[in-house]
């Protein structure tokens, strides 16, 4: 793996993107799809899927903020990128990106909450935000089925998932808490 990227990434005689030829020293992530198939390769606004076995590049996809996170689904199939916030008025916003590297689709998530380390379920169907920096940190709840927000939940991170990955444990905000929220 170390041989392949150090070829694709500090060897290549030429750009993968326009944006900056020398971007290769900037690798923030690595990532390995379950199946060993894909290496998922993180740069400060762009991540790149390589071919494991030979480091071929398969897609590039550039942002247009920070890559905060990266996630490969555990059935090998999506990757979610998370970016830096924005702010919209008063609130935070998070993009969380999903790309289906079977189609190569992307689809983008808007999430009312700042950014940082996503956690997925086991089965794949949901992921959770939780900050722990923000002013504004409850945890947001994404149906990854449906690719949308659902809700953000009163409280704060970090955000874990039991390892059976049925179950996700945050700090709650109980001053914050509804009847739907009790509901739920």
């Amino acid at each position: 793996m170390a041989l392949v990227l150090n070829n694709v990434l500090n060897n290549n005689p030429r750009a993968l993107t326009e944006a900056s030829p020398n971007r290769q020293s900037l690798l923030q992530f690595i990532a390995r799809t379950e199946d060993g198939e894909r290496l998922v390769v993180a740069l400060p606004d762009e991540v790149r899927v390589l071919e494991s076995a030979t480091g071929k590049l398969q897609l590039s996809k550039t942002f247009d903020s920070s890559v905060v996170d990266v996630d490969v689904t555990a059935d090998s199939e999506s990757v979610l990128v998370t970016t830096t916030e924005t702010w919209e008025g008063d609130g935070p916003i998070t993009l969380v990106t999903v790309i289906d590297l079977n189609v190569a689709a992307v689809t983008t998530i808007k999430v009312p909450n700042c950014a940082d380390e996503l956690r997925i379920s086991k089965d794949g169907t949901k992921a959770f935000l939780a900050p722990t920096r923000c002013t504004q940190d409850p945890v947001s709840v994404i149906d990854l089925t449906k690719r949308k927000f659902v809700r953000n939940l009163p409280g704060f991170g970090p955000v874990d998932l039991a390892n059976d990955g049925r179950t996700a444990v945050a700090f709650m905000d109980v001053g914050r808490l509804d009847h739907d929220d009790v509901e739920q």
